[in-house]
Parts: C-alpha cells; structure tokens; sequence
C-alpha cells in the first residue's frame, strides 16, 4: 500500500490499518506515515464546537478512513479508524486518546492502567489489542506468570492468529515480559477491571484543547 504521501506500509502496519492489531510504537509508525489532511471546512466545524464545548468526530485523512473525535465534555482527543456504527460519535478501531485533564476513573480502585500511575495532567492513552490477546488464552493459568507461561502464550498465539501473520518480535514488542506480569498481578491476581490502555506523558502536551489539536495536526507530539 502506497499514496503519494506515504512510505510503503509494513506487515504489521498493515494490521494495524486493517483494524486488527493497535499498540503504542506500532500506533506512531503507522501515523507516521499518514499526512493529515482535515479539510478547512471541518477544522472550522472543529473548532467552534471546541469553543461551545461541545464534541465532534471528524476526518484525519480520507484514504486511510483516519478519524478524531474530540470530547467535549472531558476534553479529550481520540484518534482512530473508521466510524462505530452503534455510536457513530466515535472511531470504530481506537489508537490513541489524548486527555487534556485526569479524569476521576484514574484513580478507581476498579479499573486500572498499564504505565505511568501518577497522572497530574495532561496524558496519552495508547490502545494496546494484545492485552486480551493474552487474559482471553484459556491453554494457561495467569495466577502464578513467569518467563515459560510468557514464551508459551507467545508460541500459541503465533499457531492460533496464522492468518494475521504476527512474529515473536512483535508480540514481545507489543507486550514486554515485565509488562506481562503486571497485567497478570493486576487482571489476575487483585482481579482489576483491566483497561486494553497504556498510559504515557509528554512534556510538550498543553491543557488547552485548541492548543492541543494544533500539536496533533503539526505532528510535535508522535
């Protein structure tokens, strides 16, 4: 797949476009690659409804059917791909959301996060399709991890999803050893409500959602 504002995709990247495979570092090399081209129109659409506080969902790039929804009510952007036709104020396949504020479900005793724990501002929530990948496996028990059970699930993930053609490399990518045990410590062990979510930081992200938008079309935070 190529257009002439594009490198030619990886295997991976095609996954990820095709809506079957989302994690941080695969997220930004697809983006990467991706010329955001909103239409003035929209921008405009965009930014009053910014201005009344209000959401909207509008397209990043046709080609790539590339979406941003802003949230009005939480201030927060979400990228992603095509439209959820049970609720079309969203993207079908999520990538990354971008939260301008911390929401009052950081900090539940109910559900949690992968990465960073102390949030105080503005945060990226990358979507990461492995985690289920490995808590859904019924061949091993999560109770006890270790290095064996990970390299297991690995290898039966590789026999059981052929048809998407994943590698060890990306798996271990997608889901690093120590990061598997703590999704075992926190899905299975404290039995958390587990978010499919990794939570990063950025210095240069602003609080400001019309601030914010500019850095995500000017591509200075991924």
């Amino acid at each position: 797949m190529k257009t002439k504002d594009s490198k030619i995709f990886t295997q991976e990247e095609h996954l990820c476009l095709s809506r079957k495979l989302a994690y941080s570092k695969l997220t930004i090399r697809t983006l990467s690659k991706i010329h955001f081209d909103i239409s003035k129109k929209e921008l405009n659409i965009l930014l009053k409804r910014i201005t009344n506080g209000y959401g909207t969902i509008v397209e990043l790039n046709k080609t790539f059917n590339i979406m941003l929804q802003y949230h009005g009510r939480f201030k927060s952007f979400l990228i992603g791909i095509g439209i959820n036709y049970e609720n079309p104020g969203q993207p079908d396949f999520k990538l990354l959301r971008i939260d301008t504020i911390v929401e009052s479900t950081h900090h539940s005793t109910n559900a949690v996060f992968l990465g960073e724990t102390k949030i105080e501002g503005p945060h990226f929530h990358w979507y990461n399709s492995v985690y289920a990948m490995f808590l859904s496996q019924k061949i091993f028990n999560l109770s006890n991890p270790n290095e064996a059970i990970y390299e297991g699930i690995i290898k039966f993930l590789l026999e059981k999803k052929k048809n998407l053609n994943l590698n060890k490399n990306i798996i271990k990518e997608a889901l690093p050893y120590e990061e598997f045990i703590k999704l075992c410590e926190l899905s299975i062990q404290k039995k958390y409500l587990m978010r499919d979510e990794y939570i990063t930081t950025n210095e240069k992200l602003q609080t400001n959602p019309k601030v914010v938008l500019n850095q995500i079309l000017k591509r200075e935070l991924f």
